[in-house]
This record gives structure tokens, sequence and C-alpha cells, in this order.
């Protein structure tokens, strides 16, 4: 059926029907021209030469690699094609999940990362503070005393920390 056909069913009264209806029909297209054209620009361009990898990033199951041969294609039963469809979706599926936990990853990183630096900072100096101890150097500057009340002080910003990163 033609355009012209399809637009004389209907009442010309209805204005709004008749905009509707033309919004929506395709416009006459030339289908041989448009195969002949997309079959030169695959002979031209095939997917294996596209920038930047593209065709690697594309999955082993789709429908893009699994039908570019047309013997092949004959012989694939339909039980053959729902499975990679299925494992395409499942493949999908993980991606997305993947790309959901990264985000959220990258956000609870963004949202702690005063305390989490703030209990780094309070590690490296505990570990500094130990080698120093243990090592001998600065043994004459830091007596008991100094130790036990860095160890408090250290104790102190852990725990302050701590209470920081649960809340």
């Amino acid at each position: 059926m033609t355009r012209k056909d399809e637009l004389l069913e209907y009442d010309s009264d209805d204005s709004d029907m008749m905009y509707a209806i033309l919004s929506k029909l395709p416009k006459p297209l030339d289908i041989e021209s448009l195969i002949t054209r997309t079959t030169l620009l695959f002979e031209q361009h095939p997917p294996e030469t596209l920038p930047f990898s593209a065709w690697r990033k594309v999955s082993q199951y789709s429908v893009l690699k699994t039908t570019r041969d047309p013997d092949e294609l004959a012989r694939q039963t339909l039980e053959e094609g729902e499975l990679l469809h299925a494992k395409h979706a499942a493949q999908i599926k993980r991606q997305e999940t993947l790309q959901k936990m990264t985000a959220h990853s990258r956000f609870l990183a963004h949202k702690y990362r005063k305390p989490a630096g703030a209990f780094t900072l309070a590690i490296v100096i505990g570990v500094m503070s130990l080698w120093l101890g243990r090592n001998g150097n600065g043994s004459s500057i830091l007596s008991p005393a100094v130790l036990t009340d860095a160890k408090e002080k250290l104790l102190w910003v852990i725990n302050s920390a701590w209470t920081g990163l649960r809340l």
C-alpha cells in the first residue's frame, strides 16, 4: 500500500489524525541504492579495520560476529542462536553490573576520602614511630615518657579516624 492510499482511507476533516499519520509514515526509500551503498561501505571499511580496536571489543557472542559467514549462518540452528543470544545477554548484564559497582566504589571513595586519609596518616605515623624506635634512630630524643605520650596520641588519632569511618 502506498502512502497516498493510506492517507485517503482517513477522513480529511480530522486534522489531528492526519498529522499523526503523516509524522509516522516513512518517506519512500530507494532500497536497491541503499543496499549497494552499504555493501560498498562494508567492502571499503571492514569491521576489523575500525579505529580504537572497536571490533575486538565486540562480544564473540554478538550477532555481529556470529553471522559474518553466510555458510556458517546457514548451518546454525535456532537453539544455537538462542544459546548465543543468552550468552551475549549475560555478558552485557555482567558489564552493566561491573559499571554500577565501579561507579558506587568511586562514590564511596569520594564520600569517605577525609576519614580514609586521616586513618592512612595515622597508620603511616605509627609505622614510622615504630621504625624509628627499633632502629635506634632518635633514641636519645625519644624517651619512654615521650613514646608513651606519642602512643596515646596515636591511638587517639586512630580511634577518631575509625569513629569517622563508622559514621
